[in-house]
């Protein structure tokens, strides 16, 4: 099974290499800034010391310099605070973190359930933002998209931050942030198509059910 994960992770990673390297994620029209990542994720209180997992070329940490860029993909040329690694193994102390932001990300991985259990190792908040699939669909695009070793639908989400207590949700469609900055035709197609199909976004303010509970 690990070795099927390890596998379905690297072909998607090139994928990954591949998208970025074509410039077809400018097509999407992101306007990448702190003042866009603050209002997307929700994020009232980003100060200390957080760490973005899956940070990709553009993800806040690029805007915030107390905010630790984590990814498999080298993206070092872009700013000084990025290390190269996987959620599944963080290079972070127990508890060293003041929060952790992970957008669209955890379906990059090779262990969800991993990622998770590593982001609350290094910290009690976590903010967490990812596509959510209708059940049907999920079991298709596993077929058709080999960017994304997982398609979660809403039961897997469920079971991925089960033991976490939710302290806040947002739930999206895409017609909420991304159709009004799309770039190409066939970006505003995807954005239909996914609306119509039931493809939504949610995104999660999590905190450690153990320490809430004290």
């Amino acid at each position: 099974m690990q070795d099927h994960r390890y596998q379905r992770w690297c072909e998607a990673q090139k994928h990954e290499i591949d998208y970025i390297e074509k410039g077809k994620n400018k097509a999407w029209g992101t306007p990448h800034s702190l003042e866009y990542w603050k209002r997307f994720l929700h994020l009232e209180n980003i100060e200390g010391k957080g760490v973005e997992v899956g940070c990709g070329p553009n993800g806040i940490y690029r805007f915030a310099p107390n905010i630790i860029g984590v990814d498999p993909i080298d993206f070092s040329d872009k700013c000084d605070n990025f290390i190269q690694g996987i959620g599944e193994s963080l290079p972070f102390e127990d508890k060293s973190i003041d929060f952790v932001v992970c957008c669209n990300a955890v379906d990059h991985a090779m262990d969800p359930d991993k990622v998770m259990s590593e982001m609350f190792r290094v910290s009690d908040r976590v903010v967490l933002w990812v596509y959510v699939w209708p059940h049907w669909l999920s079991m298709v695009m596993k077929k058709l998209d080999p960017m994304h070793p997982y398609h979660l639908t809403q039961s897997d989400i469920k079971k991925l931050v089960s033991s976490h207590k939710v302290a806040k949700r947002y739930r999206y469609t895409f017609f909420d942030e991304h159709v009004k900055h799309v770039n190409s035709f066939m970006a505003l197609i995807k954005i239909v198509g996914a609306h119509i199909l039931g493809v939504r976004g949610l995104c999660l303010h999590l905190m450690d059910e153990e320490k809430n509970a004290k």
